[in-house]
């Protein structure tokens, strides 16, 4: 099986776990998760009662790194250290990243949880073409206003609307989908 089937089956199989999963069941447990290096052998420790979404979640309105539904993503599953996640899909990725490296695929998220503001700073970046969209400047190439906010949506959420505002939705190993081919 090609490393692209593999990497679309597991991203399929996260999809389920961190994002449909913890939707279907208005009452959940939360855990904290402590890693061991140096491998990604999670091992769940004090469970807590937490319930849904609420709205502030959902739109973004609130700061991860404070927030108790959410924790640090450990750095044996992730690129760069700051990155935050709903601790029951840090725990599933952790499975899954084990499983997969067994699989020879190696899993590593590169973006997690984004606040309004953060999602905000991109979206605006991509508006003012401060920041690149697949190496392209989109204020210089399209002049009409919808025509480039519907490229901007072709990869990036309006603020209040992305699902990283949630602390389920991750990109791994690459931004560029090259990378996946």
């Amino acid at each position: 099986m090609s490393r692209f089937l593999i990497e679309r089956a597991f991203m399929s199989f996260l999809w389920f776990i961190c994002i449909a999963l913890p939707l279907i069941s208005c009452v959940q447990e939360n855990r904290s998760i402590k890693v061991t290096e140096p491998t990604t052998k999670l091992e769940i420790a004090e469970p807590q009662r937490s319930s849904y979404f609420e709205e502030a979640e959902l739109l973004g309105q609130f700061e991860p790194s404070t927030h108790p539904k959410f924790m640090e993503v450990p750095s044996v599953l992730c690129s760069g250290s700051g990155m935050f996640l709903r601790s029951e899909t840090v725990e599933a990725f952790g499975k899954m990243a084990d499983k997969a490296k067994k699989d020879g695929v190696s899993l590593m998220i590169i973006s997690a949880t984004r606040n309004f503001d953060r999602q905000k700073l991109i979206w605006e970046g991509k508006w003012n073409g401060t920041r690149k969209q697949n190496g392209r400047n989109l204020k210089a190439l399209f002049h009409d206003r919808k025509e480039r906010a519907l490229e901007i949506l072709k990869y990036s959420s309006m603020p209040g609307t992305s699902r990283h505002h949630w602390g389920t939705d991750i990109d791994i190993n690459s931004l560029n989908n090259s990378y996946f081919a």
